[in-house]
């Protein structure tokens, strides 16, 4: 048996979701929390007919993979793909992997990568200043320049 359950809106999500829940034994589980009632109620019909299979356990990573360097894996495989899906933040992306990350990780293998080493890093750029976030300038102009500013002629006036 499954049911749904509505949850209210609140200001992460401003509009009112929908969780989808079934008994397992003794314990209740969710099968998901969805954005409309039609596909909820699709869910739950799914699961009142038996429809919804385990999902499979994931295989064990691959140990060779895991020794792969962090600079191969970004340069050979991420970097192609994630460049053309964002071109307009190709340059600023690139320079950053460039200096910033690959830099510090680029021949660390991919399985001795783990949060706490990141975190590590994180915290380093941030006492160094690099992470601070870029202030946005109109025009092209710095914001302390007169040029484009409200309130501030560029054109000279004939007296």
């Amino acid at each position: 048996m499954a049911w749904i359950v509505a949850i209210p809106p609140f200001p992460r999500h401003p509009r009112e979701r929908y969780q989808v829940r079934f008994q397992d034994g003794k314990r209740q589980r969710s099968a998901g929390i969805y954005s409309t009632k039609p596909r909820a109620l699709a869910e739950k019909r799914a699961i009142e007919r038996g429809g919804r299979d385990e999902l499979p356990r994931p295989a064990e990573p691959d140990p060779e993979k895991g020794r792969t360097p962090f600079g191969e894996y970004v340069t050979s495989k991420w970097w192609p793909a994630w460049k053309g899906q964002h071109p307009s933040s190709e340059y600023g992306t690139g320079k950053k992997v460039e200096k910033r990350i690959l830099p510090t990780f680029g021949d660390v293998p991919l399985a001795d990568l783990d949060a706490s080493t990141i975190g590590a890093w994180k915290a380093a750029t941030a006492a160094e200043g690099l992470n601070q976030p870029v202030r946005r300038r109109r025009c092209g102009f710095p914001a302390s320049s007169s040029i484009g500013s409200p309130g501030r002629s560029t054109h000279a006036t004939a007296h």
